[in-house]
């Protein structure tokens, strides 16, 4: 028996058809931070040829006063940061999620269809106005969070520069280490953040993009229940057709080698309650999901499955 043709279609690359959008947020975000780190790393150097690179911090009181300047003007980045990605996050948050509930609504007509059930048209009302809005407020956090940890990190390595004593090319060199490297160093124990700010503006980009997308869909599910027909929801997660078992009987999905985590690949085909609660076991643990993302970077869906009228 076949993959039905409302399931078959998400089991693609992009199952969501969101991937244009999740990959403008990412740029988006990306090159926001690079921004705001090029300034950082640009106003410090200005600061350092203005004192004599060769002094300590310690030793130049002057000094110590633009490291207070130099904190000031990383709040003032990362403040715009926060500013530039609060517009642009509720704005694909909100895309994602009307796409969601219009490809659940395409979804269930198709079945509702062949049940000879009257159709339902997606609405669009108040309370998925504050469902896009809290989604991106969590979103928000994130990144706040991002940049907390670069306020810490920074003024840390600031610290330990005026108490040890440091040249300002040494601190400047340390400084622009923690923001730009992809690897990490030991030095003055801070984490490296150029290859963590990408993973991390990545991850916020793609999760906020396929959890608006899966809560979409699932309010359109239930506004169908709150009408009185049932609906079960069921988890796809994206896998390809890889040709014939070994016997040549039949076609069999399987996971994308590399791509498809074991989680998702032991969701993918369970189906629960509307209200209810994917479960799953995988390496071990037990795993407990309302609607994708299961992980950062999840690329999953869930598909409506019309029962019936109560």
């Amino acid at each position: 028996m076949g993959v039905p043709k409302f399931r078959r279609k998400y089991q693609t690359e992009d199952p969501t058809k969101t991937k244009s959008k999740r990959l403008e947020l990412e740029d988006f975000l990306e090159r926001t931070y690079k921004s705001a780190i090029s300034q950082i790393l640009s106003y410090f150097s200005q600061q350092a040829t203005q004192e004599n690179s060769a002094k300590k911090w310690r030793e130049n009181a002057a000094t110590l006063k633009s490291l207070e300047g130099f904190m000031l003007m990383v709040n003032k980045q990362l403040n715009e940061v926060e500013a530039k990605a609060e517009r642009l996050i509720k704005r694909y948050v909100a895309t994602a999620y009307k796409k969601g509930q219009d490809e659940a609504s395409k979804t269930a007509n198709e079945q509702m269809k062949q049940k000879n059930m009257p159709m339902v048209s997606a609405m669009f009302t108040l309370k998925h106005q504050q469902a896009i809005q809290r989604m991106a407020n969590l979103k928000l956090k994130d990144i706040k969070a991002i940049n907390e940890d670069l306020r810490n990190a920074i003024r840390k390595s600031l610290v330990k520069s005026a108490d040890e004593g440091w040249s300002i090319d040494q601190t400047r060199k340390v400084i622009s280490d923690l923001l730009t490297k992809d690897q990490k160093v030991k030095k003055v124990d801070a984490v490296v953040f150029g290859a963590r700010i990408r993973g991390r503006a990545q991850a916020i980009a793609r999760t906020s993009v396929i959890q608006a997308y899966a809560q979409g869909a699932k309010d359109h599910y239930q506004s169908l229940e709150d009408d009185g027909i049932i609906v079960r929801k069921e988890w796809v997660a994206t896998v390809h057709m890889t040709g014939t078992t070994s016997t040549g009987s039949k076609a069999r999905r399987v996971a994308s080698i590399g791509r498809t985590c074991s989680v998702c690949h032991t969701l993918d085909g369970k189906v629960s309650d509307l209200d209810g609660k994917f479960r799953t076991t995988a390496d071990g643990k037990t795993y407990t999901y309302d609607t994708p993302p299961a992980h950062p970077n999840c690329r999953c869906a869930i598909v409506g499955k019309v029962v019936g009228f109560e």
